[in-house]
């Protein structure tokens, strides 16, 4: 089944992670967290299917028309494909009960044999919208094996 989704995450003014940031170590884990389980449940909520290997690509629409490099991307990139990938169960501190169920994932990995992306794009600035990022998945699986 091939296919293609594309999610959408409104942010701020600003992009929650870039590699200009001098955050603490705890604050820059939190926003990971965060950016990573919303796609999660975005991705949940479309009923994104399970795939043996999928195309990547990230956008982003700012507000403000300013000077953007898209190598600040990166580490939004790399965060939103984490929460494409399969985890497995988490166990609270005293390892006697589950915190969280195994989600599975639209990929069993994030490695280049089941995962391939291009340089992230920036749009457009569109000052009337909040700024947004969009991830878009295409499914490899089929295109591959014919």
């Amino acid at each position: 089944m091939t296919g293609r989704w594309t999610v959408s995450i409104a942010v701020g003014d600003t992009l929650p992670l870039s590699p200009n940031y001098r955050l603490n170590r705890w604050e820059e884990a939190r926003r990971k967290r965060q950016l990573r389980d919303q796609m999660r449940w975005l991705l949940r909520a479309q009923h994104v299917p399970r795939c043996d290997r999928v195309h990547v690509q990230v956008a982003w629409t700012p507000r403000l028309n300013r000077k953007r490099d898209t190598e600040n991307l990166a580490a939004v990139q790399k965060v939103l494909i984490d929460g494409c990938r399969d985890y497995p169960e988490r166990r609270s501190l005293d390892c006697r009960r589950i915190v969280e169920a195994a989600w599975v994932g639209v990929v069993v990995d994030d490695d280049p044999a089941h995962v391939t992306w291009d340089p992230p794009i920036i749009h457009q600035p569109v000052k009337q919208l909040r700024e947004r990022l969009q991830l878009t998945i295409t499914d490899l699986t089929e295109t591959e094996t014919t």
